[in-house]
């Protein structure tokens, strides 16, 4: 089983980190995977602002309980 929590993000979704704790069994805690990301818009190279869908599920992603706004 996998589950995954948002730990920190810009407000606009633009950036964020994301923590996927994986238990062997649905039991064991086996590994944590931390993945810090940003939206790239492919066309100009540059880290850019995600269209408003992105934000959408990003907000819909459980929070961690510390999480944290980066501004």
């Amino acid at each position: 089983m996998i589950n995954m929590k948002l730990v920190k993000a810009k407000r606009d979704f633009s950036r964020w980190t994301i923590q996927h704790d994986i238990q062997k069994n649905g039991e064991v805690l086996s590994a944590v995977l931390t993945v810090d990301g940003a939206w790239l818009n492919t066309a100009e190279r540059k880290l850019a602002t995600p269209p408003a869908k992105v934000a959408e599920v990003f907000s819909q992603i459980p929070a961690d309980r510390d999480f944290q706004w980066l501004d």
